[in-house]
C-alpha cells in the first residue's frame, strides 16, 4: 500500500483515495535546564500522544497541524511543552473534536526543576477510532542528587509511550536516567547512587531491543549516554565529582521505524544529563529526542556555565491509502508531503 508521511504544513493532499488509515503523533516536551542547586534537580520532557482512526473517508486536500517540539530550555529553566498534532478529514479547518471531523494526538509536558517529569500527552484526551495511545511521562529525579531525568517515549502503533528514568528519593545519583522506550516498549531505567555514578540505560522498544547504554560515570571525562535504535531511549550521561569536568551528555532517543513502512514512527526519549556532585562541573546537556514525539532529556546540575540543551522532538502525519495516489511534493504554505510506495 502507498504510504504519505506529513513532516511540516497545513494540508496535505490525498492523490485520488477517498478513504485512508490515518495516524498521527503530537509533539514531544522539553526537558528542564540544568541548575546549580541540589533541590532543583531537572525533569525530562514527556512523549506525545499517537491516536489511529481506520479505513476513513478523506476529502481532496485535507488541512492538519504538524505538532511541534516543546522549544528548548534554559539554564535553570523549565521545560516546555510540545502541541497537539492533528488533520481534519471532513473539509473543516480547525481543531477536530470528534472522529467523524478527524484525527487528534495530544503534546508532551514539559519537565520542571524542583523537579518533575512532563506529562505524557494523554490518550484518553486524543481522538482516534482505533487507537489512542499517551506517551511516556518524563523521568522526576528525586531531590538531592544532580543528574537529569530521562524523557518519556512517545505513544504509538504498539502501545504506550514509556516512562523516563531518574534517580529516586534516598538514592541520590549524579548520573542521567535513562529515556522512555516508545509505544509498547520499556521504562528507562534509573542511574545508581553517586559519586562518580554511571548514567541509567534507556529503556527498550516494543521489540525489547534498541536502548542506548548509559555513560561511564567519574574521572576527568565522564562519557556520554549512548544512542537508542527504532525507538529505544538513549541512556543517561556518566556523573562526576572531579572539579572542572563536562559531564556526560544524555544519549539520543531512538527514531522510530514501527509505522507501515518501517522508515517512521514513535520516538524514544533522549536520556538525562550527567552532573557534578558538587564541584565545580559543567553538567551534561540535554538528551536528543528520537523522532517523532519523544521528549527530551533533563540536564544535570552543575557549579558552572550550562551546556546546551535540546528541544522535544516533533510530530508527525501517517496516511495509508488503499490504492496508489500521484506522486505530490508541495512546499510553502501546503508544506511538506513525502509519498512512499
Amino acid at each position: 500500500m502507498p504510504f504519505i508521511v506529513v513532516t511540516a504544513g497545513v494540508t496535505w493532499a490525498s492523490g485520488g483515495a477517498t478513504t485512508a488509515t490515518v495516524e498521527w503523533i503530537g509533539g514531544g516536551g522539553s526537558g528542564a535546564g540544568g541548575t546549580s542547586a541540589f533541590t532543583n534537580q531537572a525533569g525530562g520532557g514527556g512523549g506525545a500522544g499517537y491516536s489511529k482512526s481506520t479505513s476513513v473517508a478523506i476529502q481532496a486536500n485535507n488541512t492538519c497541524q504538524v505538532g511541534a517540539g516543546g522549544l528548548a530550555s534554559s539554564n535553570g529553566g523549565n521545560g516546555s511543552a510540545g502541541t497537539d498534532g492533528w488533520t481534519r478529514i471532513d473539509g473543516g479547518g480547525t481543531v477536530p473534536t470528534t472522529t467523524a471531523q478527524g484525527v487528534l494526538a495530544k503534546a508532551g509536558g514539559g519537565g520542571t526543576v524542583g523537579p518533575a517529569g512532563g506529562a505524557g500527552g494523554a490518550g484518553a484526551s486524543g481522538l482516534g477510532t482505533t487507537a489512542t495511545n499517551s506517551g511516556g511521562t518524563g523521568g522526576a529525579p528525586g531531590n538531592n542528587g544532580a543528574g537529569g531525568g530521562g524523557a518519556g517515549g512517545a505513544g504509538g502503533p504498539n502501545g504506550t509511550g514509556q516512562v523516563g528514568g531518574a534517580d529516586t528519593v534516598g538514592v541520590p545519583s549524579d548520573a542521567g536516567g535513562g529515556g522512555g522506550g516508545s509505544g509498547g516498549g520499556s521504562v528507562g531505567l534509573a542511574p545508581g547512587a553517586q559519586p562518580n555514578a554511571t548514567g541509567a540505560n534507556g529503556g527498550n522498544n516494543s521489540s525489547s531491543s534498541g536502548h542506548g547504554t548509559g555513560g561511564t560515570g567519574g574521572g576527568a571525562t565522564p562519557g556520554s549516554g549512548g544512542t537508542g535504535s527504532n525507538g529505544g531511549g538513549g541512556g543517561g550521561g556518566g556523573g562526576s565529582n572531579t572539579a572542572s569536568t563536562v559531564c556526560g551528555a544524555g544519549g539520543t532517543g531512538g527514531a522510530g521505524t514501527d509505522f507501515g513502512d518501517g522508515i517512521h514512527g514513535a520516538g524514544g526519549g533522549g536520556g538525562g544529563g550527567g552532573g557534578g556532585d558538587g564541584q565545580a562541573s559543567t553538567f551534561g546537556r540535554t538528551g536528543t529526542p528520537g523522532l517523532y514525539g519523544a521528549g527530551s532529556g533533563g540536564g544535570g546540575l552543575a557549579l558552572t556555565v550550562a551546556s546546551s540543551f535540546d528541544a522535544g522532538a516533533q510530530g508527525v502525519g501517517f496516511i495509508t491509502t488503499p490504492s496508489a495516489v500521484v506522486t505530490s511534493v508541495t512546499l510553502g504554505i501546503l508544506g511538506f508531503v513525502e509519498n512512499e510506495f
